[in-house]
């Protein structure tokens, strides 16, 4: 059979033979390790973007951390001017607080609406205790209703007034305002709701 070949097909069975190699180095060895080049050549360009945006990301990194502490700082001198020393971590010491806090408040808020000597001030502040039972202490938030109050003066001295109360020893929310009358006898009428937030290590209130 062999001695049938000539050396046409010898050289055509040569040719085939290296092309089914040639084929099977390319599919076993010469493709995977292609596709494994453009597969850390992607790694090393994502590797490339990630580097030149370190720099960014760490001054992001470092700007958010600023912003959260500068916040920090702001509610704590904000803590320590609107609230009243309320810690929940003892919840016995929290029930005598509570307890005292509504005589305080009332003081502190009417001593603060009588700087007002712009306008008359009518009404006066009547808060009760939250609870008797320490178990049902308000937690997070106690938001007290203070009611409907009156003052009487001419426009501008009305809304100095109503705005002054962002300066309050308290978180008082003042809203609703409505004016009657004629100035400079008018009278502005609004509604105040007051906000305490009593604390707690961890934020977890004891047991």
């Amino acid at each position: 059979m062999l001695s049938k070949l000539t050396l046409q097909n010898v050289v055509v069975i040569g040719i085939v033979v290296a092309v089914v190699i040639a084929s099977g180095i390319f599919f076993v060895l010469i493709r995977p390790t292609q596709a494994e080049i453009k597969n850390l050549e992607t790694q090393i360009e994502a590797a490339s973007q990630r580097a030149a945006q370190l720099p960014a990301a760490k001054k992001q990194l470092e700007d958010a951390k600023k912003e959260v502490e500068e916040a920090r700082l702001k509610w704590a001198r904000y803590e320590r001017s609107k609230m009243p020393d309320i810690d929940m971590t003892d919840r016995l010491k929290a029930a005598l607080a509570y307890w005292k806090e509504p005589e305080r408040t009332a003081k502190l808020l009417q001593d603060f609406v009588s700087k007002s000597q712009d306008v008359i001030f009518l009404g006066g502040f009547a808060i009760g205790i939250p609870t008797t039972d320490p178990n049902q202490l308000p937690w997070p938030i106690w938001i007290v209703p203070l009611g409907t109050f009156q003052v009487q003066g001419d426009f501008e001295s009305i809304l100095r007034h109503v705005e002054r109360w962002n300066n309050a020893p308290r978180l008082v929310l003042v809203d609703g305002l409505q004016l009657s009358g004629v100035s400079p006898q008018l009278i502005g009428q609004y509604t105040a709701t007051l906000f305490i937030l009593p604390r707690a290590k961890n934020d977890q209130p004891g047991a």
